[in-house]
């Protein structure tokens, strides 16, 4: 299985999925403890963002949105939802 580690931050899940697959391990580390905010949101700005590309890779869309692409309109969207992603 694929590891992604250090200093993996909600910038990088759009490639990190891209680049390796949905079954790998993800351990975000100074990326959730180094929040604004704190770990708490750290923690909950992570689960989101790899949630929302995983949807948006798998919605069947008329025209698709890449993630590779788009990731950061992604987070952006996701955003909209979810403060600690700003």
């Amino acid at each position: 299985m694929s590891i992604a580690s250090g200093g993996i931050h909600t910038g990088q899940i759009h490639l990190l999925l891209s680049y390796l697959g949905a079954d790998c391990v993800m351990q975000f580390g100074g990326g959730t403890i180094g929040h604004s905010d704190g770990i708490q949101a750290g923690a909950t700005a992570n689960r989101v963002a790899v949630e929302w590309m995983l949807m948006e890779r798998n919605h069947n869309y008329t025209v698709p949105r890449y993630i590779e692409e788009n990731g950061s309109e992604i987070l952006r969207d996701a955003a909209d939802w979810c403060p600690e992603l700003t």
